[in-house]
């Protein structure tokens, strides 16, 4: 069937790759800020650019080739991460700035409050609901209908969810600098 369509059904692919890139990874991103104030620093995995290159550069290649090559390709995903996200970032070095590792708990309370109803997003937009949405479209026979679910309903909830979540890091930027003055 792929194979009949034509190209522009690998157009179509490779622009719904390039959309699952994007989704997945912030997603991730998401999902572990909300686990770090949630469970704190050992229930998150999120991680920074500037610590993961700190590390990559005490790791040598002859010694340490796979978590280095590794290394290399995963301080360019956080990089995509965190560059995607700027008032997220603004509001983790406010934190950084003015609190060091412990954000206050009005704080943590009050991100959760509006990172929880993002949380089903996250969720959407890992496998689970690709694997639905893969399975369908191949059963009845028109597996197009994947990829256009993924640039269109799935990059719905990613715009979604990143303009919300932008938009929330930002109100508490405001009185996390408010509070310090």
């Amino acid at each position: 069937m792929l194979f009949r369509s034509g190209w522009w059904i690998w157009v179509l692919a490779a622009a719904a790759g390039f959309s699952h890139r994007k989704q997945a990874a912030l997603a991730d991103y998401y999902r572990n800020l909300h686990l770090l104030f949630l469970k704190g620093k050992s229930g998150s995995e999120l991680e920074n650019s500037v610590q993961l290159k700190e590390k990559y550069q005490t790791l040598s290649w002859k010694n340490n080739f796979i978590p280095k090559l590794f290394d290399t390709f995963y301080i360019k995903y956080t990089e995509v991460q965190e560059n995607e996200t700027p008032q997220m970032q603004r509001m983790m070095q406010v934190i950084h700035e003015k609190y060091g590792e412990n954000a206050p708990e009005w704080f943590r309370t009050e991100f959760r409050t509006y990172s929880l109803p993002l949380m089903k997003y996250t969720n959407m937009l890992s496998f689970n609901t690709r694997v639905i949405a893969l399975f369908v479209s191949l059963l009845i026979n028109e597996p197009w209908l994947y990829f256009v679910f993924e640039l269109t309903v799935l990059n719905g909830m990613l715009i979604y969810m990143k303009m919300t979540h932008e938009q929330f890091c930002a109100k508490l930027s405001c009185k996390l600098e408010g509070e310090a003055k």
